[in-house]
């Protein structure tokens, strides 16, 4: 099997000169290598996570523990095992508040779980601002032949998929290349396949890419019958049961977009919902202002705020939460031996207490706070004033 690798130079009306490149052959390397673009689950940079699942369509030979949808909410982990497996051909739409804009370097990254550097199961990646229409990322394998159900396929092989990399690493994605691709598609340059330059002619037209608002994972069928940008047959472990196809576990934001300050008033009627704070219109037991401080979806019970609360070796307490950058609000933790007496939790830092508060000023992204020595009460509650 062949590929012919080409450039696409394309003279836009405007005068300025743009260039669609294919990747080269051999593509980047596995996560921890020389010329790797894998991006570590911890990495510093990333500044939110994919908050609501619009949609999930199984495909087959999905067991029924692996078919949460909110495992494929929030941070990617280093070793992942709750996961969303997609099935064989399935697919999910998820959604994110900020959206991801097209800036300087790679805009987001796709985390699977791959337990070794060569079982790769991949997905094709796809991106919106409307949540209609769908633009697919450019995808090349180079696997020639089918692949066992435990079989290898290798990074250098494959580029423009989600699942290039084993779990904890992520596999980055530009939306510039979009753009490039598109003005090739436009100026007749033969450079994919006539399925996909068609469907990036219909739908690049409708994105906007400083406000991409979903990314919609499409797990590959491995056996050959899914072709890549160009037309090739894409092969990847073929047939696995139980947890078949892709097994996502996070979408991580590196370049957010651009996001201004909204009333509750105004956040409640964009969902065509009276402005009530105490109502819960999807009974998943987070009312409307708590959806509102925390970054959920008030009509889908899959979008629940993401909070977690744990114990570390030594006892501190740690509260991590998500907080909605666009809202209006002040965010504070109380503690209480019996649901009826409220108190303010503290840090202890150097013997001088501090409120715990997240005011909307604060990056987007997760925080974490922690409470160090013994936590005073057994019950604990978010406040904030409508």
């Amino acid at each position: 099997m062949g590929h012919l690798i080409l450039t696409g130079l394309v003279l836009l009306a405007v005068g300025r000169l743009v260039a669609y490149t294919p990747p080269v052959f051999p593509y980047a390397p596995a996560a921890g290598q020389e010329g790797s673009t894998a991006i570590p689950f911890d990495d510093p940079e990333f500044t939110g996570w994919a908050n609501a699942v619009v949609s999930v369509n199984f495909g087959s030979d999905v067991g029924d523990e692996y078919k949460n949808p909110a495992a494929a909410l929030g941070p990617a982990r280093e070793s992942a095992q709750d996961v969303l497996v997609l099935g064989r051909g399935g697919s999910v739409t998820l959604e994110f508040v900020p959206g991801i804009a097209d800036q300087d370097g790679w805009d987001f990254a796709v985390f699977e779980n791959a337990f070794r550097d060569a079982f790769l199961e991949l997905a094709y990646v796809e991106v919106s601002s409307d949540g209609v229409h769908f633009v697919r990322f450019p995808n090349y394998s180079l696997t020639a032949d089918p692949v066992g159900a435990f079989g290898d396929v290798q990074a250098t092989f494959i580029e423009g998929f989600g699942g290039k990399y084993r779990a904890g690493w992520g596999t980055p994605f530009d939306l510039s290349i979009l753009a490039e691709a598109h003005a090739s598609a436009l100026a007749g340059e033969q450079l994919f396949s006539g399925e996909f330059t068609n469907a990036l002619l219909q739908n690049y037209p409708h994105l906007d890419p400083s406000q991409v608002k979903y990314v919609r994972i499409i797990d590959v069928v491995g056996d050959g019958s899914n072709p890549d940008c160009e037309g090739f047959a894409v092969y990847d472990p073929y047939p696995t049961i139980i947890t078949s196809g892709f097994d996502l576990d996070a979408v991580g934001v590196l370049n957010p977009a651009s996001i201004e300050t909204i009333s509750f008033s105004d956040w409640a009627i964009q969902f065509g919902l009276n402005p009530v704070p105490g109502e819960d219109p999807d009974q998943d037991k987070w009312n409307n202002y708590m959806e509102y401080m925390l970054g959920g979806n008030p009509l889908l019970d899959t979008s629940k705020p993401q909070l977690e609360i744990s114990f570390s070796s030594n006892g501190t307490l740690i509260i991590s939460y998500w907080k909605n950058l666009a809202s209006e609000t002040v965010l504070q933790l109380e503690s209480s031996i019996d649901t009826i007496t409220w108190t303010r939790m503290a840090i202890v830092d150097e013997g001088s207490p501090k409120t715990i508060e997240i005011r909307a000023g604060l990056p987007m992204g997760q925080f974490e706070r922690r409470i160090e020595g013994v936590v005073s009460g057994r019950f604990a509650r978010f406040v904030s004033e409508p």
